[in-house]
């Protein structure tokens, strides 16, 4: 390549002036700027669904416990049990075990404990 053909862009005032250049140049800056736009959205949505799900199986753990617990307080072991078996999925692994194991205590001191 000549100089000429290397200058050719450079032919006026303010280079450069090539129509060409001034359509390209924006929508290379573009592209980049897009494709992190689309990445952090798809991210950011991911994300929030997780969350979602996370919040509603926590809301249903909590509302498993809260039912569980009233029974237990009002020592009626088998609504504690029915709510128990029935919600055992809702409940995190750690709480299922020790409430399993009070309900079984409360069952051995039955005898002994107040009655309505």
């Amino acid at each position: 390549h000549s100089y000429a053909d290397r200058t050719h862009r450079c032919d006026c005032a303010k280079p450069p002036c090539a129509f060409v250049d001034g359509l390209v140049t924006p929508l290379a800056n573009l592209v980049p700027q897009f494709t992190v736009f689309v990445a952090d959205f798809l991210w950011t949505r991911r994300f929030a669904n997780s969350m979602r799900r996370e919040q509603q199986r926590i809301e249903s753990s909590i509302a498993a416990a809260g039912d569980i617990a009233r029974a237990l307080a009002n020592f009626d072991l088998e609504t504690s049990e029915r709510d128990l078996t029935a919600h055992a999925a809702d409940l995190p692994k750690g709480l299922l075990e020790p409430l399993r194991k009070i309900l079984a205590n409360l069952g051995s001191y039955r005898p002994y404990l107040p009655h309505e």
